[in-house]
């Protein structure tokens, strides 16, 4: 035996020389054999090394350890290993198994042990040995030394960094981006990494709303000295954007970044001009007005007031003008308004300069033309049909007279005349035909003949803004103006005589409805190629006219066929952006065309075809819905039977439970009471209960026949105040599915008073002013003062026609406001002295405003007048407290328009009283103060009166103990030494002592005893004396 184990241990020797390094041998000696029969036995030899020798891996490959067993040396045979449970674990820095240094450690331990073999996948970079440990046999191997180098560059795993960490930067510099290379496992790339093109890595911007910014001359420099990429561009747009870096389409960590750009210094050169009115024409003694927009050599606006000056120079003499009135003034952030008074008609050229740098705006020169007009911005005005409707694709007129403060016709050349009609989105501008009259009796255009290039039916020729028909230096203080919109939306039509703009300088409000619907410009826009059967499907569609506007409204006229029978078709739902949403439901399986129809007409694609397959489970399904509901507004509809008619679920299986969901938009919906029986059927319960935001869905939960009982009592009730259309949605739910439908539900609206927030008093306190005491100011006033009209918000038309009437009144004193002058017609005025509500004669106006000042005044205006005039109240009176009464009424409107005349209403007024209060009242809580301490001050005094009677009582009490003591120590004296003299004195006396003489000297008194016209006194020690003696003073 020991000469075996000799020989077997030179054999081992040998293979460890012989044996590669990378390859290790790993073996453990048994204890001796329990039989005792004293031989060693040996466990396993296994040597473990790299696959194809190869140590050095990339983050993220798959590394393989070969497991190799050597030859057993006691029977020269290879051990049996296949049923032993062998399980061979992997250690990197002392972390077993899994860890951020290895991940995905498989051992492939199946079929002959010569194919073993140990994986993993290296996470972390750096050189690491490796320990292969394998409990049940004891074995550790250490040997295995590898080497990790980072992965491939995963853009994910970059980060992307400002080089200075400074978000701002100027237009024109440079903004510079560092990059740090990450593979997949968050490992640091090294320098010089192959794979990557200049184009790798791009930025872009955008801003908050996602809208993309362009940035110029945008490279890569590559890698820098500390390891990482620097990416270049110039920003040449000023503002706050977000910068997007992306590496191979993937947004790096990081990005976006925060990136602001600033302005650049102005340059002369780039800085522009712009006339406020749009146009160089301007009246005499008017107002000249031009932007002088400061902007950097890249367009930014440069914010700050430089010192610009400006030169006249008039065209026909070449001579400067003086300008009094020259003024500069900045307006917005890096814009300036240039303004003077134009005194002197001609051909002039404005020139604005930096007299610094002596350096002019570009363009170096303004030319503007200076007519003698007398149009008057309020007094002139437009008429016409096409100020307010008009048609896309047909020609609209409205007709512009010119007048002077005088209301008499002020005549202008026609090139004067000045018509912008702009869509309110700013896409889009229409163009004008101007039409000069020769006056007011002769409605026929002035000398000039009407062209129109021929084309065919229908066609409108495309002209320029502002093209006159005639002369263009005819004058006229009339003009006809046509225009063609084919766009429809909502417009604002500016017209301005010169720079006048009439109509108080706001714009006409012009409403653009589309044209007749084209069949062949029109289509179905969504659709399902494949649907299930009994499944209900939608098919949405565009109607548009001839200029591709959206047109609403026709849902009626929409229908949709199929060429089978079987189809389940509902009525089309108008979404109110120009499409449509049908419904069908396929009863049959298989290929089936479907067509939608407009008016008999088909709409492409026709037709389209839809494949119907077989489900074996679906949801519930709404088999029938009601149509054209209605309900009025703040009351439970419908109000007359249990709830609305027409709801219907199907479900094959009628034993199921199911749920169907029932909400609505701007509403919430109810169940009516319904009958209850004291014996239920066996599965008719409903379980009915509210989810949802704000607890706004009804979900009833039962059997088909229970859900379809409790849907005929389903009512609602829309939300405070709302009116109009709304949309009530079913949801049928099961386990096998949802199932949705929407039902139109239109609330009629009804009056409801206006309201008005204000506290019951106002203190003036230290609110007044040399006009008097401002009774409101939203800045220093935490209350709420201000009129609100519920029916406004469901109003259909226009704000501005929805017009109440307001009144003030005060008690004493004098109230005052200001006022648009569009309401001098309709403003009353209530004076001291005089109760009867009197027309207002004279006024005077200031910047289109006028003030109204009496004991009271009312007026009919909108809501937002009202609520401007009230938080503009100025108050004066005498030193006494006010009362001031405002109230408003509705005049009947409400939600309908513009005609009223089937849904009229009584008025509804609302009215409140303020107290207007000159000294602050004491507060509440200074009053529950005042009161406590003064309770506590009675309380506190009958308590010191308490102690202070005590102690007197006390004080008696004391003095009368030691008057006795006293007493007594003078009686006992006296009755020793003269009680022979009392005795013979009472017998001489024939006095009987009687009981309460003897009781005498017990006593605090005295008592006064005659007897035969003598008197004598005994005290309370027995002594007698007589009455000619004094008595002694009483006790206290």
């Amino acid at each position: 035996m020991k000469h075996l184990f000799r020989v077997s241990s030179s054999i081992l020797c040998i293979f460890m020389s012989i044996s590669p390094p990378i390859c290790s041998l790993a073996y453990r000696a048994s204890p001796p054999d329990p039989k005792g029969f004293g031989r060693t036995l040996f466990t396993p030899t296994f040597s473990f090394s790299w696959l194809d020798d190869k140590a050095t891996f990339q983050a993220g490959d798959i590394a393989t350890i070969k497991v190799k067993i050597l030859d057993n040396p006691v029977n020269n045979k290879t051990s049996d290993l296949s049923r032993q449970a062998m399980n061979f674990s992997l250690s990197v820095n002392g972390k077993k198994g899994n860890s951020s240094y290895i991940s995905g450690v498989v051992q492939y331990l199946q079929g002959a042990p010569t194919l073993w073999s140990i994986s993993f996948i290296p996470i972390w970079v750096g050189q690491f040995t490796m320990v292969v440990t394998e409990d049940h046999f004891g074995i550790t191997d250490s040997s295995l030394h590898f080497n990790v180098t980072a992965g491939h560059l995963y853009p994910s795993a970059c980060v992307a960094s400002w080089i200075d960490l400074s978000t701002e930067y100027v237009a024109g510099t440079k903004a510079n981006i560092l990059i740090l290379p990450k593979d997949a496992f968050g490992n640091d790339i090294l320098q010089g990494v192959e794979g990557l093109s200049n184009d790798y890595f791009c930025v872009h911007a955008s801003y908050d709303n996602g809208s993309n910014v362009d940035l110029f001359d945008f490279r890569s420099n590559g890698w820098n000295e500390a390891g990482y990429i620097s990416l270049e561009f110039v920003p040449k747009l000023a503002g706050n954007f977000f910068l997007h870096v992306y590496g191979d389409n993937k947004s790096l960590s990081g990005s976006p970044l925060p990136l602001i750009v600033k302005p650049g210094p102005l340059d002369m050169k780039k800085s522009m001009g712009m006339w406020k009115c749009g146009t160089n024409f301007l009246q005499i003694f008017s107002k000249l007005e031009i932007f002088v927009h400061q902007q950097d050599s890249f367009g930014n606006l440069v914010p700050g007031f430089y010192p610009f000056d400006a030169r006249v120079v008039k065209r026909t003499t070449n001579l400067s003008v003086p300008v009094a009135d020259l003024f500069f003034q900045v307006v917005a952030e890096g814009i300036q308004l240039l303004s003077f008074t134009v005194s002197e008609p001609g051909q002039f050229t404005l020139i604005i300069f930096d007299t610094k740098a002596n350096e002019s705006i570009s363009p170096m020169v303004y030319d503007y033309y200076v007519f003698i007009g007398y149009c008057h911005g309020s007094n002139s005005f437009a008429n016409g049909s096409g100020l307010a409707h008009s048609i896309a694709g047909r020609m609209s007129f409205f007709t512009v007279f010119l007048e002077d403060q005088y209301h008499n016709p002020s005549p202008i050349e026609a090139e004067r005349l000045y018509v912008r009609i702009l869509c309110k989105n700013g896409t889009y501008e229409v163009s004008t035909i101007i039409f000069p009259l020769r006056n007011v009796s002769e409605r026929a255009p002035v000398s000039g003949q009407f062209y129109f290039p021929e084309g065919p039916s229908g066609y409108v020729p495309s002209l320029p803004k502002n093209e006159i028909i005639g002369r263009s230096t005819v004058r006229a203080s009339e003009f006809h103006v046509a225009f063609t919109a084919r766009k429809s939306g909502n417009y604002e039509i500016w017209v301005s005589c010169g720079n006048v703009a009439i109509n108080n300088e706001s714009p006409y409000l012009l409403k653009v409805l589309p044209g007749l619907v084209s069949t062949s410009l029109s289509n179905v826009v969504k659709f399902a190629p494949s649907v299930k059967r009994l499944m209900k499907n939608e098919v949405v569609v565009q109607l548009s006219d001839s200029f591709l506007n959206p047109v609403f409204s026709q849902k009626s006229k929409l229908s949709l066929g199929a060429n089978n029978s079987s189809f389940m078709t509902w009525a089309f739902i108008d979404n109110e952006d120009g499409t449509y949403t049908g419904y069908y439901m396929a009863r049959d399986t298989g290929a089936f065309n479907i067509c939608i129809l407009f008016q008999d007409e088909h709409l492409p694609p026709c037709p389209f075809e839809v494949h119907v397959y077989e489900i074996l489970c679906k949801p519930p399904q709404f088999v029938s819905l009601p149509t054209q509901l209605r309900a009025t507004e703040d009351v439970v509809s419908p109000k007359f039977g249990s709830g609305f008619s027409g709801f219907e679920v199907f479900y094959s299986d009628a034993a199921e439970n199911i749920s169907v969901t029932i909400s609505a938009r701007f509403g919430t919906m109810y169940l009516a009471p319904m009958s209850i029986y004291l014996v239920q059927p066996l599965g008719s319960m409903l379980a009915v209960n509210r989810g949802g935001r704000a607890g706004k869905e009804l979900t009833l939960v039962g059997q088909v026949e229970t859900i379809n009982a409790a849907l005929e009592s389903v009512q609602y009730i829309g939300n405070e105040n709302f009116c109009g259309n709304d949309i009530i949605n079913l949801y049928a739910m099961n386990k096998n599915g949802v199932q949705d439908a929407r039902v139109p539900i239109f609330v009629e609206p009804i009056n409801d008073p206006p309201i008005i927030h204000a506290p019951k008093s106002i203190v003036l306190g230290k609110m007044e002013s040399s006009d008097g005491y401002q009774i409101y100011d939203r800045q220093r006033d935490v209350f709420d003062f201000l009129v609100v009209e519920p029916d406004i918000f469901g109003f259909p038309g226009n704000k501005s026609h929805f017009v109440i009437t307001f009144s003030l009144e005060v008690n004493d004193g004098s109230l005052s406001t200001l006022l648009p002058v569009n309401l001098i017609s309709t403003a009353e005025l209530k004076i001291t002295g005089n109760d009867q509500w009197q027309p207002l004669q004279t006024y005077v106006t200031i910047s289109n405003h006028f003030v109204l000042k009496g004991k009271g005044f009312r007026f009919r205006g909108s809501v937002g007048d009202c609520n401007n005039a009230l938080q503009q109240l100025i108050y004066q009176g005498t030193n006494h407290d006010a009362v001031l009464t405002v109230t408003v009424n509705d005049m009947g409107n409400y939600g309908c328009y513009p005609d009223c005349a089937d849904m009229m209403s009584s008025p509804l007024s609302t009215e409140v009283t303020i107290n207007l209060i000159r000294r602050r009242p004491i507060s509440s809580r200074t009053t529950l103060l005042l009161g406590s301490a003064l309770v506590i001050e009675i309380f506190m005094m009958i308590l010191l009166g308490g102690v202070l009677l005590f102690f007197i009582c006390k004080c008696m009490n004391a003095l009368q103990k030691e008057r006795q003591e006293h007493a007594d120590n003078v009686r006992f004296p006296s009755e020793e030494n003269h009680g022979d003299d009392m005795m013979n004195a009472s017998t001489s006396a024939n006095m009987n002592p009687t009981p309460s003489s003897f009781a005498l000297p017990e006593s605090s008194f005295r008592q006064r005893i005659d007897r035969d016209g003598s008197k004598f006194l005994i005290d309370r020690d027995g002594l007698n004396k007589e009455k000619n003696h004094p008595p002694p003073a009483p006790f206290t």
